[in-house]
């Protein structure tokens, strides 16, 4: 479910947008999940013909470790920012980062949910502290850690503590 004053339109970014249609306060609550969305678990997503896999990659956001959400509504819009002005506050619901202006575009990092599948792409956010590229690892980045805190879900905050578990079990066995 999506924000009330939110819209889809053409983004500078990359092709359709999300875009605020009046002030959204930091804090307020712009995306949360539907039970009508449909999910997918991602080894039945790579199971399918292409075309009908390639879909469903593009437009679906991870709301599990092993499972694919298709927002039902605008939200699949969401085009990515390396200073996105939304973030997670818990597994299925986004909020305001910082005050959003009317007329600004609604973005997300999608380092901070897709982790399970591969994917390498050229970023095109313009923010003063643009990855250049986008990654399915983004969130193993000790500056990205900084910048969302706990601000992701819970699998992807499972997946840093079990990759932070996994360097020190490393570095006990070197010592």
């Amino acid at each position: 479910m999506s924000h009330e004053h939110i819209e889809l339109r053409d983004s500078p970014i990359a092709g359709r947008g999300v875009f605020a249609t009046r002030h959204i306060k930091a804090g307020e609550v712009v995306f949360t999940a539907h039970p009508d969305d449909i999910k997918y678990e991602i080894d039945a997503v790579y199971a399918m013909p292409p075309d009908q896999r390639d879909a469903i990659l593009y437009y679906t956001w991870q709301c599990g470790p092993t499972t694919l959400c298709l927002d039902g509504g605008i939200g699949r819009y969401q085009n990515h920012s390396c200073d996105p002005n939304t973030w997670w506050i818990n597994e299925d619901t986004t909020v305001a980062r910082r005050d959003i202006a009317a007329g600004e575009e609604v973005t997300c990092d999608y380092g901070a949910f897709m982790m399970s599948v591969p994917y390498d792409m050229p970023c095109n956010c313009g923010a003063a502290n643009c990855r250049g590229r986008i990654t399915h690892r983004d969130y193993l980045d000790s500056r990205f850690q900084r910048t969302h805190g706990d601000h992701v879900p819970p699998y992807i905050r499972d997946a840093i503590n079990a990759a932070k578990l996994s360097v020190q079990t490393d570095l006990d066995v070197k010592a």
